[in-house]
């Protein structure tokens, strides 16, 4: 079952190419670090005049699925849900 988190979080991001603007590599959330791996799912939408790039992937060691979300505009991250991995 996911869980809604909708938080603030850190991330380190790599700023890529056209076809992989960008990609989330670290997060910090909870005081802990988690290493990011391949995203499963990327999108975007628009928020008034920004854009919001949408990720959903696992972590490194594939323990917790996740959504993440980078609002250009205000330049913030959000983890926007969390599921433990089967």
């Amino acid at each position: 079952m996911s869980l809604t988190i909708n938080e603030r979080i850190t991330v380190v991001a790599v700023f890529g190419d056209k076809d992989s603007p960008l990609t989330p590599v670290h997060m910090r959330w909870n005081k802990k670090q988690y290493k990011l791996g391949k995203v499963d799912f990327y999108h975007t939408a628009r928020d008034g005049h920004h854009t919001v790039h949408h990720f959903s992937l696992t972590d490194d060691e594939q323990s917790m699925y996740m959504k993440l979300a980078f609002n250009s505009g205000s330049l913030a991250w959000t983890l926007q849900e969390t599921e433990a991995c089967q």
